[in-house]
């Protein structure tokens, strides 16, 4: 194996563990010039490793890397389901229309939402996780505002009381949830506290509120409840759903689009 070889390990294991890095942090694990590391990200960026923004590397979620641990990362969260998640996040996208304002959930399946996004639709963006800042901020025909706060490397939020404030002054057209599991019974749970308060303060401030979820999340029970199924509008999931879930929510009076 190859010095650089050895180096493009490296970096790719401190993304997988981190999410993200600087140039100069690069630099420094690395023992390296930021001018060799910026040549290693140039092949680990061509080939979909890893995505660049300025001076900051990040993990590309849609690469098939996976990190080890039984931490909740949402570069793992993306490799599971990616197929279906990727048939939810599109189908949703279906929804928008030119010159409103979303929020964006955080987790593996809004990073597919916003990546599904048609490029040329104006919109204002609401979000609170850095992987879908990162994604959709060189698009000039949208706005973003970030929520602020503490930063978690695990789950790639900021949380905290200015980011809720914030959140909370904000009126969307449309929200995009989703979460660690669905009961019928205790309705939809995270497994991250942090996330809690996001999460229902993002459906108090939307007038639709669409929850998208891969069918292998229905049955499931995590620690922090979020809310119940009567929060919700609509309900996109793919086909794995049983016919149990499916006819839960539909006799609840909420629309369910399977794809």
């Amino acid at each position: 194996m190859g010095k650089q070889d050895e180096r493009s390990n490296l970096i790719v294991e401190l993304l997988t563990n981190r999410q993200i890095a600087s140039i100069s942090e690069l630099a420094a694990t690395c023992g390296v010039s930021e001018i060799t590391v910026r040549r290693d990200l140039k092949k680990l960026q061509a080939d979909g490793t890893v995505a660049v923004h300025g001076g900051v590397a990040s993990l590309n979620l849609a690469a098939g890397r996976v990190p080890i641990g039984d931490k909740y990362f949402v570069a793992q969260q993306a490799q599971q389901q990616r197929d279906e998640k990727t048939r939810i996040a599109r189908a949703a996208a279906g929804y928008l229309r030119e010159s409103e304002t979303i929020v964006i959930d955080m987790g593996s399946t809004p990073y597919f939402f916003a990546r599904a996004i048609p490029p040329d639709l104006p919109l204002t963006v609401v979000c609170y996780s850095l992987n879908t800042f990162i994604e959709l901020h060189e698009r000039r025909q949208f706005t973003i505002y970030f929520a602020g706060g503490l930063f978690d490397p695990d789950s790639l939020i900021c949380e905290g009381p200015e980011g809720l404030r914030a959140l909370a002054g904000t009126r969307a057209h449309r929200a995009f949830i989703t979460g660690s599991g669905f009961d019928e019974r205790l309705g939809l749970t995270t497994s991250n506290f942090n996330e809690q308060r996001l999460k229902q303060t993002a459906l108090e401030v939307a007038a639709t509120r669409y929850l998208l979820l891969d069918s292998s999340k229905f049955g499931v029970v995590k620690a922090a409840h979020v809310a119940d199924l009567d929060a919700f509008d609509v309900v996109i999931t793919d086909s794995g759903i049983s016919e149990h879930y499916a006819n839960l929510i539909r006799g609840a009076g909420k629309q369910l689009i399977v794809v």
